[in-house]
């Protein structure tokens, strides 16, 4: 395919790129740009006192490409609301970047659903204990964390939902009030009939497995960022759920 054939099959369409400080971001973001699409970069990293996110849109458009930059702090970032805003700033076309960010929603609600499915297809009157909550670990930064969709899934699937964040719990109140805060993973997990690992926070690593399943009410666990290995949960008699691994048979 040559290069202009290339350049028409995103022609007219928005790709918008979160990370583009890392090698795999970067070349997302060059790709998309060379098949037409105008390019929304995301990142509020800096390197050597430059954005990284100015330093690609440049790249981009010394090949020719359409691209703009979007370097908001953490703090004021606002997430979904202010990418269509950007957009608009710069004349794209609203429908898709919100669609984009409609396909982010469902595949958060999905999240619900897995758990659902792997608690035996209903959740209604069952608990479902929650270890992370933040957006990411080390932050206690709660806007767009993929928690918030989830546990209103969960909640709208009839469970009861309790939760443990290292740092987020405070900020967590306000944006999830219906729910149980526990001081700790195991106070947690007492009772729960299904756990999910929301975000990768180091301490999760740490746990005592034993004493978790010795917790629980049954041993089954949505592991939605892959922390564990599906053997080792399998040897210790879990019912395991991860993403975008063969499927773990079920103890």
């Amino acid at each position: 395919m040559t290069l202009q054939n290339n350049r028409k099959r995103l022609a007219g369409k928005v790709a918008i790129v979160t990370g583009s400080g890392a090698g795999i971001g970067r070349a997302e973001a060059l790709l998309f740009a060379a098949q037409g699409a105008k390019v929304v970069v995301n990142d509020i990293a800096v390197k050597d006192g430059t954005p990284i996110a100015h330093l690609v849109v440049e790249q981009i458009r010394a090949a020719g490409g359409e691209a703009v930059a979007n370097t908001d702090n953490v703090a004021e970032f606002q997430g979904a609301e202010r990418l269509v805003k950007t957009a608009l700033d710069h004349d794209v076309q609203l429908r898709i970047v919100e669609a984009v960010l409609g396909v982010n929603d469902n595949r958060k609600r999905a999240m619900a659903r897995k758990v659902c499915n792997a608690a035996g297809g209903s959740l209604r009157g069952k608990t479902v204990a929650v270890l992370g909550l933040t957006f990411k670990p080390d932050t206690d930064d709660m806007r767009e964390a993929p928690s918030i969709p989830l546990v209103i899934g969960l909640l709208d699937m009839g469970a009861k939902v309790r939760a443990h964040d290292p740092a987020g719990m405070e900020q967590a109140r306000h944006e999830l009030p219906d729910i149980e805060y526990c001081d700790d993973p195991y106070l947690c997990a007492r009772g729960a009939d299904v756990l999910v690992l929301v975000t990768e926070w180091v301490q999760f690593r740490a746990l005592d497995l034993e004493r978790l399943k010795g917790e629980m009410a049954h041993p089954i666990v949505v592991d939605l960022r892959n922390i564990y290995r599906p053997e080792d949960m399998a040897a210790l008699g879990f019912s395991y759920e991860s993403v975008g691994r063969p499927h773990e048979p079920r103890k």
